[in-house]
């Protein structure tokens, strides 16, 4: 690739990555998921990312290698994270969100989904004084195992010399996209995160102790009390934001310091500590409900993997490029 082509590509923020630079390297990308069905082998072309519709209904895949196609849930017993971040400087912003999040910012076919909601809103807040903690669980990935087989049109595609001068790939890319969606990860996403916008910096530091320990409940420093104190009489905007994938819960709140208010905010992070806390439980709970073990692997249908779809469970999906399939590379050398 050119060097104009790359500079082209390169995401302005590198702490937040680029779905379409991704794809240019023929990289796996993971995005986030919401609850909405979505068929393993679905195209999706990475160049329409930020339309409200990156998905293709043609399928690129031959119909019955697709429904005889074996799928299977792959466990990750143990799994997961916890992160807490505080920055200071009103520019940083990316530490705050999840790294399949963050490639996908500006994507509008994650709009209605809480974890795209929440992470514009965090990428977009410009309060110095930002603090979070983020809980995930990945309980396991469903796959093909193997992929199907491409149909016999879409191998005519890339074997074909087109008269006008097109580039096979690039006709195959028009109709089916550069990217399927190949896997579905499942587990959960809990994330909370506060920011203060204070005119005066210098009282910054202590102030912004007294939002951790007041609505995040992290540790409490030794100036606590004192600084409370001086934090009820300040005036300071606090801004919350909340997110639990599994619940289908996202929330916004900003209000006053001193004000009656601040207790919503921190009665609604409540909840949101308390459902952090239970993550893995409840991942754990759903999982068997829908006949799944994160101890053990299993053979799926696809008519189970529709049930877990509705179930929330579906929490990132797992794209690869066509041009990693077997068929499709000997089909693309074999033009005529």
């Amino acid at each position: 690739m050119a060097t104009e082509e790359i500079e082209s590509i390169f995401p302005q923020d590198p702490s937040l990555g680029s779905l379409v630079y991704i794809a240019a390297s023929n990289l796996p990308i993971t995005i986030p998921w919401m609850r909405k069905q979505i068929s393993l082998g679905t195209g999706f072309k990475t160049a329409h990312a930020e339309t409200a519709d990156p998905f293709y209904t043609r399928n690129a895949f031959e119909a019955a290698s697709l429904a005889d196609a074996s799928i299977t849930f792959v466990s990750a017993e143990g799994a997961g994270s916890h992160l807490e971040s505080t920055t200071s400087t009103a520019g940083r912003s990316a530490e705050h969100v999840g790294g399949s999040a963050s490639v996908t910012v500006g994507c509008r076919f994650l709009g209605a989904s809480g974890a795209g909601t929440y992470t514009k809103d965090i990428l977009k807040n410009k309060d110095a004084n930002k603090s979070s903690i983020r809980t995930n669980v990945r309980a396991g990935t469903i796959l093909f195992s193997p992929p199907p087989a491409l149909s016999s049109h879409a191998l005519s595609l890339l074997r074909a010399r087109y008269t006008d001068g097109s580039d096979p790939i690039t006709v195959f890319n028009g109709q089916f996209g550069d990217y399927y969606v190949a896997g579905m990860r499942l587990g959960a996403d809990n994330a909370t995160f506060v920011s203060m916008k204070i005119d005066d910096e210098s009282e910054a530091s202590d102030l912004r102790a007294v939002v951790k320990g007041k609505v995040l409940f992290i540790t409490k420093t030794m100036t606590y009390t004192e600084s409370k104190r001086r934090f009820d009489e300040r005036e300071a905007w606090i801004t919350f934001n909340g997110l639990d994938t599994l619940a289908s819960r996202n929330e916004s709140l900003s209000v006053m310091s001193g004000s009656a208010d601040v207790r919503r905010i921190h009665a609604v992070a409540k909840e949101y500590a308390a459902m952090a806390k239970d993550l893995e439980h409840r991942v754990d709970r759903k999982l068997k409900e829908l006949g799944l073990d994160r101890n053990s692997t299993k053979r799926l249908t696809l008519a189970h993997i529709n049930r877990i779809c509705e179930s929330g469970l579906v929490v990132e999906l797992l794209l690869l490029p066509y041009a990693g399939l077997r068929d499709y590379l000997e089909a693309a050398r074999r033009q005529p």
